[in-house]
């Protein structure tokens, strides 16, 4: 061990120092003051046992304990923050669950809330169903009411179509379009062609023999070349003159003696073909073959 240096006054110093200062010329080196060499700071000194080592071994032993020490407390970092992770992500979890938990309440009260509807619809059901009841009920009188209209319009609209009584021509009428008619008035007369008969007036003298029945041979003025075959059918019980508009009264006791006619009806017996050419009105010449 080295002892340590005596310490000098700060006056000797400060003199020293002051004297230093004031010598601005120079002088030779021989002759420089030994004062100066006490300016020169005291060296330290070890008071204990030292190793000294290598500065290269020390240096690299700190550095290799500090990067250990760097790569623990990185692991330790990276292990909090792999926590600190994990604990976002349940973080993030519980919140999705909580979300999904409120829209479940959500559905769920609008399911309340629908069941609540339907209970009460249930519960006015009875209510409802009366009501209907009435509705039926007004629709089918509505329904009736409407049948009867429908029916009355058909009735009116066959007011409109006249129909004869039976199939024939039209030989004369007595109406044009647009007139206006009662009940009851005739429209037109109908000739029927497939049922024609000839009504003859034979003299009283001439019925002796004559019966319902009898061959008759019809004459037609209009077809002279041809002749039509038929039938007594009936002799009218009466003459002709009885059921005039005006009958012959003999009042006065003055009777002249007149041959009566009595109408005979006689019915063809042709085709309707042949009877087709007949109209009524035409003049006919029947011959009755009696024996």
């Amino acid at each position: 061990m080295s002892r340590p240096p005596k310490r000098t006054s700060s006056k000797l110093a400060s003199r020293h120092s002051q004297s230093t200062l004031r010598s601005r010329r120079p002088r030779p080196l021989c002759e420089r003051p030994r004062q100066t060499l006490h300016n020169q700071k005291p060296r330290s000194r070890s008071r204990r046992r030292t190793f000294v080592l290598p500065r290269s071994s020390t240096s690299g032993g700190l550095m290799q304990n500090a990067r250990s020490r760097v790569d623990s407390a990185q692991k330790q970092v990276d292990s909090a923050q792999s926590r600190v992770d994990e604990a976002r992500a349940n973080v993030n979890t519980a919140t999705e669950n909580y979300r999904q938990s409120l829209a479940q309440v959500d559905v769920t009260r609008s399911q309340v809330g629908e069941s609540k509807g339907r209970l009460e619809d249930a519960n006015a059901a009875p209510q409802r169903i009366d009501v209907s009841e009435s509705e039926v009920e007004t629709a089918r009188a509505g329904t009736v009411a409407a049948e009867a209209a429908v029916h009355e319009a058909e009735l009116e609209l066959s007011y409109a179509k006249i129909y004869a009584p039976e199939d024939g021509f039209v030989t004369r009428k007595s109406v044009e379009e647009g007139q206006l008619v009662q009940i009851g008035a005739p429209l037109m007369a109908i000739s029927q062609s497939d049922d024609i008969w000839v009504v003859a007036n034979f003299k009283e003298t001439q019925l002796e023999l004559m019966q319902p029945g009898q061959k008759v041979t019809v004459k037609i003025d209009a077809y002279p070349s041809e002749s039509f075959t038929g039938h007594v059918e009936s002799v009218q019980a009466g003459t002709g003159s009885r059921f005039s508009v005006l009958p012959a009264e003999n009042a006065t006791g003055n009777f002249v003696k007149v041959v009566q006619r009595v109408p005979v009806k006689i019915v063809l017996d042709e085709s309707a073909d042949k009877i087709k050419k007949l109209v009524p009105g035409m003049s006919a010449e029947p011959s009755v073959k009696v024996r």
